[in-house]
């Protein structure tokens, strides 16, 4: 693993997780927390249902513009074949399964919040490891192949799908653990030589993200690109939580670094797994 760069103090602890060889995860039984996680008023946020025969949102992968992503649907999704739906955008923006994986056993606890949960990726994989998921979206279409995805995979019914903007739900939320993957401007985000938080995130103010994030738990996993800035990574958590920052590099199956994974406020008590 790199060395924490020169300006961090040595403060910053630094993995490397490589995607294809992680430990599958320990399904968890716990009853939902309902003191917890039913904050949600009703006139902010609807349940979505389940897609009811094929949802019209979904995107044949084998256009053109995703055939890159299409060739590797199966290590997006393990079990694609089954009936797993993307749309364009979720072709783009899932992560990769076993990254998923390596990920909630990582975030693994009783309540966590996917806060941009897109087609599901992560929140199929966090439903694994933690008693509750509270998957939030502000898009009901992509929502709902969430839901099918889930359904695929046999875990929907641990999930509470929730549609609505996650910076408007956030006062209304509690968790241990909220999980950040906004969108990162499109494939394009690749080519900045720096990614800034504040202002590549999609149109969303990444800085704003986090902190509004710490304030529903404790905890947060921030899914960024590999070239974020990090010493603006650092320096949020020098502002927001004295420093308690992990900075781990998402290796991909062909070893290369897809992702940066920042876990700010975890404690090894509660990341022993």
């Amino acid at each position: 693993p790199p060395p924490p760069p020169p300006d961090s103090g040595g403060h910053t602890a630094w993995v490397r997780a490589a995607a294809a060889a992680v430990c599958p995860p320990a399904a968890s039984e716990a009853p939902a927390d309902e003191a917890r996680s039913s904050a949600v008023a009703p006139a902010v946020a609807c349940r979505l249902l389940a897609c009811r025969g094929a949802c019209h949102e979904q995107w044949d992968g084998r256009r053109r513009e995703t055939h890159k992503y299409w060739k590797q649907r199966y290590h997006l999704f393990k079990s694609f074949d089954k009936g797993v739906l993307l749309d364009r955008e979720g072709w783009f923006s899932v992560t990769p399964q076993a990254i998923a994986r390596h990920i909630a056993r990582r975030c693994q606890s009783d309540v966590i919040i996917d806060a941009f949960t897109g087609v599901g990726g992560n929140a199929i994989q966090f439903a694994r490891t933690c008693s509750h998921v509270i998957a939030i979206d502000i898009d009901a279409s992509r929502l709902r192949l969430a839901r099918h995805n889930a359904a695929v995979y046999g875990v929907a019914d641990r999930i509470e799908f929730i549609h609505g903007d996650f910076l408007a739900l956030a006062p209304r939320l509690a968790a241990d653990v909220v999980f950040l993957s906004p969108p990162w401007g499109g494939p394009d985000y690749a080519s900045a030589p720096v990614f800034d938080l504040d202002t590549m995130m999609g149109g969303l103010d990444g800085a704003e993200i986090l902190r509004a994030s710490l304030r529903v738990a404790p905890n947060v996993g921030y899914f960024l690109p590999k070239n974020v800035d990090v010493g603006r990574v650092e320096e949020l958590a020098a502002e927001l939580c004295d420093g308690a920052l992990e900075l781990e590099e998402c290796v991909g199956v062909n070893s290369q670094v897809k992702a940066l994974m920042a876990y700010y406020g975890f404690t090894e008590d509660e990341e022993e797994w």
